[in-house]
């Protein structure tokens, strides 16, 4: 919500102040095309936080073994960087809620699990139905 009202602040800013300049008209436009893409992108985030921080629901807990774990290797000019996934299947299925064969973690989950161990995911509903991961947990080996 404040991503987008900085952006209509700053949109505001540029009409008023560069309204009298002699290439005023040319940088409205440069900031309108800049913040106009901004709008969507900050959306996004928007309707993620709104559908997780107004999630009253009860949580879902599915359980599932780890079938594989791997990190994968990202490069660009000068740096690179790792994502860490799990490979799951459930073992207590639930009809609501159909677990995704693999699953992005953090670096802390991706080590503090094993293969062929268990996990326990508790699962919000989201408030604007679409569901998310509220915590992943290590239950056995």
């Amino acid at each position: 919500m404040l991503f987008n009202y900085s952006t209509l602040i700053l949109f505001l800013f540029v009409a008023v102040f560069l309204k009298g300049c002699s290439r005023g008209h040319r940088i409205f436009i440069e900031s309108f095309i800049v913040l106009g893409l901004s709008i969507p992108l900050g959306s996004i985030g928007l309707i993620s936080d709104i559908n997780i921080h107004f999630d009253n629901s009860r949580s879902i807990f599915v359980e599932a073994q780890i079938t594989d774990k791997y990190e994968r290797e990202h490069r660009s000019r000068r740096s690179k960087w790792y994502s860490y996934h799990i490979n799951v299947e459930a073992i207590n299925n639930i009809a609501q809620f159909n677990l995704p064969r693999t699953i992005s973690v953090s670096q802390a989950v991706y080590n503090s699990v094993n293969k062929n161990g268990t996990i326990r995911i508790e699962i919000g509903r989201g408030r604007l139905k679409h569901q998310w991961y509220r915590s992943i947990n290590n239950i056995g080996f």
